[in-house]
């Protein structure tokens, strides 16, 4: 079919040219899809003015601007609400609360909870591979307490690395938008007031998928729901790697007490958190730049292996001439008393070529929120964010197209590239 506006003659389907017509209230599923496709990538200004040029529409019967931002408002609604039916339809088949997360009954777990039992010959073949590569990260010094003892580690690798199951999770604020200007432009408590949004990642041999929640619980409870529901919990080593939040670890532990999991600090929190402290506890000066610098060396050098004990006897060792605050150093050994339990040998993770960060879970943040949401100034109502989020979480996951010609999730996880794949050892 043939249609002309105005000098421009285009060719177009039956589908959008239904949806062209100014006084068809229903969008084709086509033209939907581009329209927040659009909105999830740029302005709604610059999304009125790509989508009409694109249809070669002039003012006066172009798509509304209002009418982009309620469509938006109303398919991220839709999508909530279809996350949400998932989950309440799904826990409670596996006995789980749909409110809560919590196990009714975890005194006998079904097989498609648990973590699978290893044969001797694959733990040996592992066992090998990590006295391989101690070996290769001992020689790069001569220093007992920097060698690294295969037995001390052994428990902290995954058996078989292509099973594994990782899990990142990380929160994301969006200046929150005023209801009304503050009162002689001075500001309130209300001013810095963000909204959050906890975004999930998570990645298997199978591919990879993200999901979100306005809270960290809801974000989890989707989490245990599409791990459920695609059998990612039978037979698999579970991994949480986090900033170190303490409500992340806290909903965690609740939410997946009833099976064995690994928590994971990533070393990027962990550095930034350790090094401000030294900031602040150690003498500075142009002249003791040089020793302060090599005082940080030695301890994160101790941390990158694991050593945690030995780490905190490096701060005691330090010379009390080198430190301005000693407050801030015990600040730093107390945090060692925290999160010790979720440190591991980040050295021996990286030569075995396995997962090492929380970064996937920051990306995630970046695509679904935080390039759309977080440019200078831009500010958010709660339901706008979320709303917004989950226009883009659709297009992440690739679920755009299932979704708006036939208004369901796939809740299944999207494949790795082959590269990506190699990289886990299971292309």
């Amino acid at each position: 079919m043939e249609t002309r506006f105005g000098r421009i003659r285009v060719q177009v389907n039956s589908e959008i040219s239904s949806a062209m017509n100014h006084t068809e209230r229903l969008w084709a599923p086509s033209l939907k899809q581009l329209v927040m496709n659009c909105a999830a990538r740029m302005s709604i200004g610059d999304t009125y003015r790509t989508v009409n040029g694109f249809l070669c529409r002039d003012d006066h019967d172009s798509i509304r601007k209002r009418t982009i931002e309620d469509t938006v408002q109303q398919e991220g609604r839709k999508i909530s609400s279809a996350y949400q039916s998932m989950l309440e339809e799904i826990l409670p088949k596996y006995g789980f609360d749909p409110i809560t997360g919590k196990l009714k009954d975890s005194s006998a777990l079904p097989d498609e909870m648990k973590v699978v039992e290893y044969s001797e010959a694959r733990r040996e073949e592992m066992r090998v591979k990590i006295e391989k590569a101690c070996e290769k990260i001992n020689s790069a010094t001569e220093r007992e307490d920097y060698q690294i003892k295969p037995a001390d580690v052994i428990n902290e690798i995954e058996v078989v690395p292509a099973d594994a199951v990782v899990v990142c999770t990380d929160e994301v604020g969006v200046s929150h938008q005023k209801e009304k200007r503050s009162v002689n432009n001075l500001a309130t408590v209300d001013d810095h007031k963000n909204v959050e949004t906890t975004v999930t990642y998570i990645r298997s041999r199978e591919g990879t998928y993200r999901l979100t929640g306005d809270t960290v619980h809801s974000s989890l409870m989707q989490t245990l729901a599409f791990l459920l529901y695609n059998n990612l919990l039978a037979g698999r080593n579970l991994l949480f790697f986090t900033d170190g939040a303490r409500n992340l670890k806290s909903e965690i532990e609740a939410l997946f007490g009833f099976r064995e999991f690994t928590l994971n600090l990533d070393w990027y929190h962990l550095e930034k958190k350790c090094y401000e402290s030294f900031t602040m506890a150690l003498t500075g000066g142009k002249a003791n730049f040089g020793r302060n610098e090599q005082i940080r060396a030695g301890f994160f050098g101790l941390l990158w292996l694991g050593k945690v004990d030995t780490a905190k006897e490096y701060l005691k060792s330090i010379s009390p001439k080198a430190i301005k605050n000693q407050k801030q150093i015990d600040a730093i050994s107390d945090y060692l008393d925290r999160k010790g339990d979720n440190i591991y040998c980040f050295a021996l993770r990286k030569e075995l070529g396995l997962t090492n960060a929380s970064n996937q879970g920051e990306k995630s943040n970046d695509i679904i929120v935080a390039s759309r949401q977080k440019h200078n100034g831009m500010s958010w109502c709660d339901s706008g964010s979320k709303n917004m989020g989950n226009i883009s979480l659709v297009i992440s996951n690739q679920e755009d197209t299932q979704w708006y010609t036939r208004g369901q999730l796939l809740f299944k996880m999207t494949p790795l590239s082959w590269k990506a794949s190699e990289q886990m050892g299971v292309a």
